[in-house]
């Protein structure tokens, strides 16, 4: 049984497949990684621009200037306190001032500043993480709206937990790695179960020339691949010459 050893060629061959191999799933995982947390993000992002046009269109303008807002339809987590689901309305010049809120706010607010660095995007939407009233990451959208033509123009704000997408991130990031691991270590067996079939002619060789040497055998006896074939030839020319 021959061991694979440092400076042997088993070992150069099986270390560089193995290697190469490992890089490759490596990287592979990165890119799943990264799509799928863009795909999740867009997702949760679509969810919330489906609740923040329902808000819009449940808001109206009220005698004296006021707002009418009505309920959003499909999320009751809004209306629980401190549920990590929130909506407010406030006016454009003055984001930090309160016009209207989910009641999930619980008389709290959370900070509008953070929303406030991002710029706003080609469909209109400003997107964010930001910081809720319970200290909890929120992802966050938000569009200016004029009710009235020539009238107020407000900022709506829909956010929703952030932790419920890192949640599905790392479910998937620990099957993906968990399966790649795999893969990985069958990519490694099979690398050197390839390399002992692939070379277990040289060591017929070498056996053969050991019966050689022991006065057993007097040629090089049996069928070789054709890469080896012609080297058991010549060795077969040179001992019958000696």
């Amino acid at each position: 049984m021959h061991k694979i050893i440092p400076n042997s060629l088993s070992f150069r061959l099986t270390a560089v497949a193995a290697a190469f191999s490992l890089a490759a799933l490596a990287l592979t995982g990165i890119i799943l990684a990264s799509l799928f947390k863009g795909y999740i993000e867009r997702s949760f992002d679509a969810r919330l621009e489906v609740y923040l046009t329902s808000l819009i269109a449940s808001t109206e303008n009220g005698e004296n200037d006021t707002l009418v807002v009505g309920e959003i339809v499909g999320e009751p987590r809004f209306n629980i306190p401190l549920s990590g689901w929130y909506w407010r309305i406030s006016l454009k010049q003055k984001p930090a001032e309160l016009i209207a809120s989910s009641r999930s706010l619980f008389a709290s607010n959370f900070n509008m500043s953070e929303l406030n660095l991002q710029s706003v995007g080609e469909d209109g939407l400003r997107r964010s993480y930001i910081t809720g009233p319970d200290q909890e990451p929120l992802r966050s959208i938000e569009r200016y709206i004029q009710l009235a033509q020539g009238g107020t123009v407000y900022s709506f704000v829909v956010a929703g937990n952030a932790m419920e997408m890192s949640s599905n991130v790392e479910e998937f990031n620990g099957i993906l790695i968990l399966a790649l691991s795999m893969l990985g270590v069958g990519l490694v067996l099979a690398t050197f179960l390839q390399v002992r079939l692939g070379l277990r002619p040289l060591y017929k060789i070498e056996k053969a020339l050991a019966e050689i040497r022991s006065g057993n055998s007097r040629s090089l006896s049996g069928s070789y691949p054709k890469e080896l074939q012609p080297l058991a030839t010549e060795l077969n020319a040179l001992i019958s010459s000696n």
